[in-house]
């Protein structure tokens, strides 16, 4: 496949083409996340903190994963990457996502993306992660054990004790 998937900052995409290649495979969501041609634009950030965000087991195989899953996970990232366009920044905690979507809709972020360069990262929020890096540490959501994993040549950050929707 060498084509793009539905890219999840644009407006009118059909995540179900996502779903169909999603569902004819064997391999992890989390495999699958990385693939353009299934999804465009996904990085392993994004991969492992919506994932957590959903309590999605990473290592569910796409011909396991349910339609409604599919649907929950292309919403989140339609909703988290174009904060993080807007904002110059990956942006996953709820409390930071909460605040940025209140300054999109006032109009405040306007202002942070224009003055965005390109040069740096944006710095209008803590840089922190759920899982993205913290091997070892607490979960946030049930106080598990993050855990990492060598998948398709990247480093998978979870909780295995509370990720395990299908």
């Amino acid at each position: 496949m060498s084509t793009l998937g539905p890219d999840p900052l644009r407006r009118v995409q059909d995540p179900g083409l996502g779903f169909a290649r999603v569902h004819r495979s064997r391999r992890t969501i989390a495999e699958l996340l990385m693939e353009q041609s299934v999804v465009a634009g996904v990085g392993n950030v994004y991969r492992c903190e919506v994932l957590h965000r959903l309590a999605v087991d990473p290592l569910t195989r796409g011909v396991d994963l349910s339609p409604e899953t599919w649907q929950e996970i292309w919403d989140d990232l339609v909703l988290l990457m174009p904060l993080g366009r807007t904002f110059g920044q990956i942006i996953t905690i709820p409390e930071q996502v909460e605040q940025a979507l209140r300054w999109r809709r006032s109009g405040r972020a306007r202002a942070i993306t224009r003055s965005l360069t390109g040069e740096r990262l944006g710095d209008t929020f803590e840089r922190r992660f759920l899982v993205y890096k913290r091997t070892g540490e607490t979960c946030p959501r049930c106080g598990g054990t993050v855990a990492l994993r060598e998948l398709g040549g990247r480093r998978l950050y979870w909780c295995p004790a509370c990720q395990t929707r299908h």
